[in-house]
């Protein structure tokens, strides 16, 4: 197994009183971190249009992470007990999608 995430980022939020220190653990595995360089990187964003791209580069300064342990892409979420398998990528991306 290897140790992969999946990340939101959340754009267009200033901090401007510095108030937020990162990493902050949200609960259900979910954390507010700082924008890792990497995820600004185009290889990172390769899937988004250049207008999100750039706003991701330009403007991301936080994003939500959550972190989860799995083989390969497409792993199988063992824990899901829904009709049709599903990968454990798309529980995390879940997570993201009910903590924005």
């Amino acid at each position: 197994m290897a140790t992969w995430c999946a990340i939101g980022a959340i754009i267009n939020y200033w901090d401007k009183d510095d108030l937020i220190n990162p990493p902050i653990d949200l609960g259900n595995g979910i954390s507010l971190i700082t924008m890792p360089d990497w995820a600004r990187s185009d290889a990172a964003l390769d899937v988004l249009s250049w207008s999100k791209k750039t706003r991701v580069q330009q403007n991301c300064q936080f994003a939500l992470y959550v972190e989860y342990e799995a083989t390969a892409l497409g792993t199988p979420d063992l824990d899901w007990q829904g009709p049709e398998p599903r990968p454990i990528q798309a529980r995390a991306g879940e997570l993201l999608l009910i903590s924005a």
